[in-house]
């Protein structure tokens, strides 16, 4: 007879560890001492190599990293967005992204599942449509990830990477602990959106599915943004302290702004 007690104990086991050994992270150990994010991220090796085209469009989801390429992160791919940003979107940016992946057991597809008036199918099933579907629109090719393919089949995020810049790609930085990926502020999603994606996003790593309650005002969960200039990462706070606020005190915003990328400019 199978045993679920003695699973449930394996997985909670395998969650301290993976707790334990994201402690271990420089970043997290810096943001934890109150070190300037600034400093940190500057520090870290291909810091400035981090900062890129970002051609293939991917799930939020940490556990999801695409094959090849840089990653794009939109909740679902972007399957929640409204139809007037969708359509936004893929006028924008149509003949400009590679791929779009989908994966298995996506949580953005599963909400896009539930609020259909008619069920029919499954979320796993709706996500791939959607992906397909877009990379069609967009002239790009389409993958689908299996759980096998996936990073690991549990959140073990610690942050959200929530990016203005449009070009951030944290799979460059090997100090990054789990996290998410939230691009569309870079390439022009609103606000409104953005916010809506950051609170589902927070709101997995802080339930079930992620590490929970190990997440505490000593320990929080952060936001970390990564901007373009000042008036950029202003802004991006607002909204991003927004979510925070709703997580009482487990939820933390820090934000840094690329230098690299405001020198290349000046450059130009």
């Amino acid at each position: 007879m199978f045993n679920f007690e003695n699973q449930d104990e394996e997985k909670e086991k395998e969650k301290s560890e993976l707790w334990k050994e994201s402690q271990s992270s420089k970043l997290i150990q810096d943001l934890k001492k109150g070190v300037d994010l600034q400093k940190t991220m500057e520090s870290l090796p291909n810091f400035n190599e981090a900062f890129m085209p970002l051609d293939v469009i991917v799930c939020s989801d940490g556990r999801v990293l695409p094959l090849a390429g840089a990653k794009l992160g939109l909740a679902g791919e972007g399957i929640l967005l409204n139809q007037e940003e969708l359509d936004k979107f893929i006028k924008q940016y149509r003949g400009k992204i590679k791929k779009v992946t989908s994966h298995e057991d996506c949580g953005a597809a599963n909400k896009a599942f539930k609020e259909q008036k008619i069920m029919t199918g499954t979320a796993d099933g709706l996500g791939m449509d959607f992906a397909k579907w877009l990379a069609k629109q967009l002239g790009a090719t389409y993958e689908h990830l299996t759980m096998q393919e996936m990073r690991s089949d549990f959140h073990d995020e610690r942050a959200i990477c929530f990016d203005g810049t449009g070009k951030f790609n944290p799979a460059m930085l090997s100090e990054m602990p789990g996290y998410f990926v939230c691009s569309g502020y870079g390439f022009g999603l609103s606000e409104e959106y953005m916010q809506a994606e950051l609170e589902t996003l927070a709101g997995i790593a802080l339930g079930n599915h992620g590490f929970g309650n190990k997440f505490t005002a000593e320990d929080p969960f952060y936001i970390i943004i990564s901007a373009k200039d000042d008036a950029q990462l202003k802004t991006m706070e607002l909204v991003a302290k927004k979510v925070a606020d709703k997580f009482e005190n487990r939820v933390k915003v820090r934000g840094f702004i690329s230098s690299f990328l405001t020198k290349q400019e000046e450059e130009n």
